[in-house]
């Protein structure tokens, strides 16, 4: 009797096909739920920061990501916009950082009185030096080593895991920093020029020639050795003519020297070209540069 009062036979019995949907429905449910959450927990990890263990850690989660492909739940491209922007994040961080420290550095900076000797050197060791190296010239003007320096911080940082997706971006960061750096050396002349000697003023012009010559040239080649042209190019479907005619991966080198072009020497009067990292003879496509005439402080030697 009681077990009639519980089970009557009139209960309505659920069809095995709806009872199976019904099962396949509560799993995807829940396998969304838990996705979620770890796309959640693993961004909030990242604003914490890995350090250099980031292409690791992204190396595990497409690992995950692909062995849940065998029940229908591959993740990946989920995972990957989520580690595009702790990237872009933490390469913003390091180039902020190395802007404010230059600016810091030139508030104290004082200017040498006496050109230093030129260290004697075979071609190829000058031009070994000039490709993987930073230019031996910045160690004269300690602001423009440690601003070097911490931008190469940043971007041996970017290259352990280094999206597409932020090539752009990290373009347009270089950029940016080494214009206000310009801005900055600007701002330091104009304030000390009444109280400059001539010793000073020959070592100010040495300074900004160091600033358009050496560093500006060295963070395009540390670009471009982070993300090369060519795999930007192949990747785009475009030529590398094309692609440096959109300036995509390239500096604008003349827009960021030109808040001291009037400061600079007549050979950087011009806008600076890319130096190739193996001697080749210019394609016929290459730009030209225009020639521009500036104003210039003259300097005796």
């Amino acid at each position: 009797t009681q077990y009639r009062a519980v089970f009557t036979d009139e209960e309505h019995i659920i069809p095995s096909r709806q009872l199976t949907l019904a099962e396949s429905s509560i799993f995807q449910s829940w396998l969304n739920q838990k996705i979620s959450q770890f796309l959640a927990t693993l961004e909030q990890d990242l604003l914490r920061g890995v350090g250099s263990s980031l292409a690791s850690l992204l190396g595990q989660c497409m690992y995950f990501g692909l062995s849940l492909s065998r029940v229908g739940a591959d993740f990946r491209a989920l995972v990957a916009p989520v580690f595009v922007r702790a990237v872009k994040r933490n390469l913003e961080t390091s180039v902020r950082k190395a802007s404010k420290k230059f600016e810091a550095d030139m508030d104290k900076f004082t200017l040498p009185k006496n050109q230093p000797q030129a260290k004697a050197g075979t071609p190829s060791q000058k031009s070994s030096i000039k490709q993987e190296q930073p230019p031996e010239s910045l160690l004269e003007f300690y602001p423009l080593a440690e601003y070097c320096n911490n931008l190469l911080v940043g971007l041996n940082e970017l290259r352990l895991c280094a999206p597409l997706a932020c090539a752009p971006h990290a373009a347009t960061l270089l950029q940016d920093s080494l214009t206000t750096a310009a801005r900055v050396i600007l701002a330091f002349y104009r304030q000390e020029q009444q109280a400059l000697s001539k010793p000073e003023k020959e070592g100010f012009s040495r300074f900004c020639l160091c600033f358009g010559e050496q560093l500006v040239p060295y963070m395009q080649r540390c670009l471009h050795a982070v993300y090369k042209p060519s795999e930007i190019a192949a990747h785009l479907g475009l030529s590398t003519f094309q692609l440096q005619q959109q300036g995509l991966t390239y500096l604008d080198q003349s827009m960021i020297v030109d808040a001291i072009g009037h400061l600079l020497p007549d050979r950087l009067q011009a806008p600076l070209i890319i130096p190739p990292s193996t001697p080749t003879a210019p394609a016929a496509d290459e730009v030209q540069p225009e020639e521009t005439t500036e104003e210039v402080i003259t300097t005796e030697t």
